[in-house]
């Protein structure tokens, strides 16, 4: 329960409730996608992994680091599989080919409607779009600057998460650090 009341209480979470953004929906589907995976992983019933590969193929149309998920999530299948001596083709299978198919369906949606399948990575809205207005216009100060990025990182933090919320990270990975002996 209080879980679940950080989770609802969270500021971000409440500003990302009031807005017609797709991180809600993103948040439930990887949710529910790793909640899947750890089933399999625990029964190892093929029904889990194809649930958690649909669900992480839903938040793979929500937002395209679903993408970056499913690649990672394939990596510790992967691990899974072996240490458990298991069929690491079947259970990729179950799991990848929703995603899959979401993923090749995007890249010919954008190259019929924006003749470029990467336009996410490259079009006017992109992030490296952006990047390179800031850099043609001089305002890209962080480039080759690691002292001013990491001021620009921890203010960002800051002003994004609060003081609190940013403290007690710092100091759970601290106590995470020291209990786990991480040096």
């Amino acid at each position: 329960y209080a879980g679940v009341l950080l989770f609802i209480l969270n500021p971000n979470i409440l500003y990302f409730q009031t807005t017609p953004m797709s991180e809600q929906l993103y948040i439930t589907f990887i949710s529910l996608s790793i909640y899947y995976l750890i089933k399999w992983n625990t029964t190892k019933v093929s029904k889990d992994i194809l649930l958690a590969g649909i669900y992480t193929a839903m938040a793979s149309c929500t937002r395209y680091d679903g993408w970056t998920f499913a690649m990672a999530a394939a990596v510790l299948i992967l691990i899974a599989s072996v240490s458990a001596k298991e069929k690491f083709v079947k259970n990729i299978f179950y799991y990848f080919f929703p995603t899959a198919i979401i993923i090749v369906w995007w890249l010919i949606h954008n190259y019929i409607y924006y003749s470029d399948p990467l336009e996410f990575m490259r079009g006017q809205f992109s992030t490296y779009f952006q990047i390179k207005y800031y850099e043609s216009a001089g305002r890209l100060l962080t480039k080759h600057d690691l002292g001013l990025s990491f001021k620009v990182y921890y203010f960002d933090l800051y002003l994004y998460s609060g003081w609190l919320t940013l403290a007690l990270s710092f100091l759970g990975f601290l106590f995470y650090a020291y209990k786990n002996k991480v040096k």
